[in-house]
């Protein structure tokens, strides 16, 4: 269309023209390029082994890869928008990359990938209508926070091989899953909106030790299904309104299951299905429809007589905790619930 390219090579603390319709950094330092608006290129700006350079509100359409970053460390990508690529926003083999409040939209593979890469953070980033929404592979200390992932085909937000990343504060909905983490030991969901999703609001497989806090999970086909995991701990979290189940975990063990509201899901609130040693305690568990709960294997419904257990709906009981025992379907018993939801304290 008549503009210029920028393939820099080597260079460092310059500003790039307005007027770019291609920006290749290689190997540089401290670029800054803002208000860019380009389309139809194979890629739009791409960050070959270049360092603190930042990229302002700026604009790409119809490419392949909108912004890519390789091998790069401690840029940031701020307020920018891409539409219609393949790949909206791109990081591979990087360090202490920031993407603030980036907006991808139709992309046709995902909104936000990132692979191989250490330090990452999404702040206030959002992915509409694409086909997965941002996704995660093969990263460590990663942060992902107060992003929205809505209308995307797949994933909302996927984490697959990442440890110890963090999810605080975002919102998954209206996709076909909301938040899933696959091989992804050590991470950390919280205060996550899970809503409205077409299988799982929360989906956890195969990893340990993740630690599930205060998430609200509803309206989706499942609140939250925890399978093949050990030890992670799910809290405080609001599984309520789905059209199976609040909870389900299969072949799950050593997991600890507290203070969680699991109410009015269609089949069960809590359902648990070859799992073993998995401690449930302190949870309000009511008015799900069919059943309340079931379990076929060898788990803990309650902390002992002093703890006690859980607040059950459709279970009459007097103190708390009471002393008369709830038999779980299948197998088991919460052998001091509670009169009151909450009385635990």
């Amino acid at each position: 269309d008549g503009r210029p390219i920028y393939y820099l090579v080597g260079k460092s603390g310059m500003n790039v023209p307005e007027d770019c319709a291609f920006l290749g950094l290689i190997s540089c330092r401290e670029i800054s390029a803002r208000n860019l608006t380009i389309s139809n290129s194979s890629v739009g700006m791409l960050l070959v082994n270049s360092s603190g350079c930042r990229i302002q509100n700026s604009s790409i359409d119809l490419s392949e890869e909108g912004i890519l970053l390789r091998a790069s460390d401690d840029c940031i990508i701020s307020d920018c928008r891409v539409r219609e690529c393949n790949v909206g926003f791109d990081s591979r083999d990087s360090r202490g990359i920031q993407f603030v409040a980036d907006h991808a939209q139709d992309c046709a593979a995902e909104g936000f990938r990132v692979d191989g890469s250490l330090n990452l953070l999404l702040l206030k980033c959002n992915s509409t209508a694409s086909n997965s929404g941002i996704s995660l592979h093969s990263s460590r200390l990663c942060r992902v926070q107060d992003c929205s992932a809505v209308r995307n085909a797949k994933e909302g937000l996927l984490l697959s091989l990442s440890h110890r990343c963090s999810l605080v504060g975002n919102q998954a909905a209206s996709n076909d899953r909301g938040i899933a983490l696959t091989g992804s030991n050590a991470c950390a969901l919280e205060s996550n909106f899970a809503i409205s999703n077409q299988k799982d609001g929360i989906s956890i497989e195969q990893l340990s030790d993740a630690e599930v806090k205060g998430n609200n999970a509803t309206n989706n086909g499942q609140g939250i299904f925890v399978q093949s995991s050990k030890r992670s701990k799910i809290s405080g979290n609001v599984l309520c309104n789905n059209s199976r189940y609040g909870l389900r975990m299969s072949t799950s063990t050593s997991c600890n299951i507290t203070g969680n509201e699991i109410c009015s899901n269609q089949i069960a609130g809590i359902n648990l299905v070859d799992c073993t040693d998995n401690f449930l305690y302190h949870n309000i568990i009511r008015d799900n429809i069919i059943q309340n709960a079931a379990d076929n294997g060898n788990n803990h419904w309650d902390a002992g007589a002093e703890a006690g257990g859980n607040y059950w709906s459709d279970h009459e009981v007097v103190g708390d905790p009471g002393s008369v025992p709830r038999p779980i379907p299948g197998r088991g018993q919460d052998r001091y619930p509670f009169q009151h939801p909450g009385g635990w304290g």
